[in-house]
């Protein structure tokens, strides 16, 4: 005679038999890479996605607007502080 317990621990452990099988063909899936047209591999580290691509296009564009806006006043200060001259240096 089998317990209620007894058939619990046998279709537990058929349930992780079975999700160890899942779990070990993701994993096969996920090294094989994925593949290009002509059977070439796509690295993951060595492309950006499009998104890391528009943040760092996003940074470089408020990098330049800033120093196109703030450079003019701090150049005024910089060289007001060492006295130049324009007149004289061309």
């Amino acid at each position: 005679m089998v317990t209620l317990e007894q058939a619990n621990a046998g279709s537990s452990i058929e349930a992780e038999s079975h999700r160890d099988q899942k779990m070990a063909l993701a994993l096969a899936n996920e090294s094989k890479g994925h593949r290009e047209v002509g059977g070439q591999k796509k690295s993951k580290k060595s492309e950006l996605s499009k998104t890391q691509v528009n943040v760092v296009k996003t940074m470089v564009y408020i990098t330049i607007c800033f120093t196109l806006c703030w450079m003019p006043m701090y150049l005024y200060h910089l060289l007001s502080t060492f006295q130049v001259n324009f007149v004289q240096c061309f």
